[in-house]
């Protein structure tokens, strides 16, 4: 199935897109200006909207189920209203550039983790209006990428540095583990799959967590520039991983054999960011467009 895989749909941005989420057929882009822009998927000859509120770059964006969040360069993270598509609100606790946010769904309840360059994660309960963090936790390293993995019915967040892995019990709030991975270089990104962790950088490697150490097992190293992110995608009931990269390549990765599938010629610059829906994966770039990769079996 992996060979039928075809740019469906495009959209030009105007700027970078750094990050991406999806609001019903809505698909949010975070830009290196500073701005949001919406487009509608079922519409592409729609005028996009834009979300103003952020002065520098958007680095991440999630989807909470009621609002969309945001981290900027600007230090703040931002709240937006997907029905007014403007924010509500700014939350200026940070210091320094917030780079990276974490959706958790806990107990029916939801929390959001905001990382820093400076090392500072921020905690938020976001079923609440106070706007307050729960508290805090500083890791004296700049946070590039975080994620929630479930083991033995314990959530645990692991949070990636330059080249060390961070593993935190979500209850506790306790560390339990560093990990140093000298050869990763800086980690871009993690991806929680299943009971395992796919991480980039130079290259794509798989962490598991095993009783004496993390197990990290590097793949076949195809991309020929610094891999940016991640993303999982199911076709036909298989699990792929596809991994983005400063090369301007989209590589095609299947989970269960770990083996290199395909390679997209995707964009005319940096692959940033990807993001997987039912029918295929978007990317963004720093060439400043969205392309759909569709993987549909009905298109052979």
């Amino acid at each position: 199935p992996i060979d039928w895989i075809s740019m469906t749909q495009q959209f030009f941005c105007e700027a970078k897109v750094n990050c991406m989420t999806m609001v019903n057929d809505n698909i949010w882009c975070g830009l290196a200006d500073g701005r949001v822009i919406v487009w509608d998927t079922k519409d592409v000859n729609k005028k996009a909207i834009i979300v103003r509120g952020h002065v520098r770059a958007v680095n991440s964006l999630i989807f909470t189920g009621e609002n969309v969040w945001t981290a900027s360069d600007d230090t703040t993270v931002g709240i937006a209203d997907v029905n007014e598509y403007r924010f509500v609100k700014k939350l200026t606790q940070h210091v320094n550039i917030a780079n990276c946010l974490l959706l958790i769904n806990d107990k029916n309840k939801k929390y959001v983790w905001s990382g820093s360059v400076d090392g500072t994660i921020l905690l938020w309960d976001i079923s609440t209006t106070s706007y307050e963090p729960l508290g805090s936790i500083n890791l004296k390293e700049p946070i590039n990428s975080m994620c929630s993995i479930d083991i033995d019915d314990q959530k645990y967040i692991w949070v990636a540095t330059y080249n060390i892995i961070f593993n935190i019990h979500f209850e506790t709030k306790e560390l339990l583990k560093k990990w140093k991975l000298n050869s990763m270089g800086n980690i871009s990104m993690m991806l929680p799959v299943g009971k395992e962790v796919w991480c980039c950088a130079q290259h794509v490697c798989v962490c598991t967590w095993e009783e004496n150490g993390l197990l990290v097992e590097q793949l076949e190293d195809r991309h020929k520039g610094r891999i940016n992110c991640l993303v999982l995608s199911y076709i036909n009931g298989e699990e792929y991983v596809w991994s983005g990269s400063f090369d301007k390549t989209i590589l095609v990765w299947h989970v269960k054999s770990r083996q290199f599938l395909r390679e997209i010629i995707s964009h005319k610059d940096d692959v940033c960011c990807l993001y997987s829906v039912e029918k295929g994966v978007y990317s963004g770039s720093r060439d400043m467009y969205i392309n759909l990769w569709m993987h549909d079996m009905t298109s052979k």
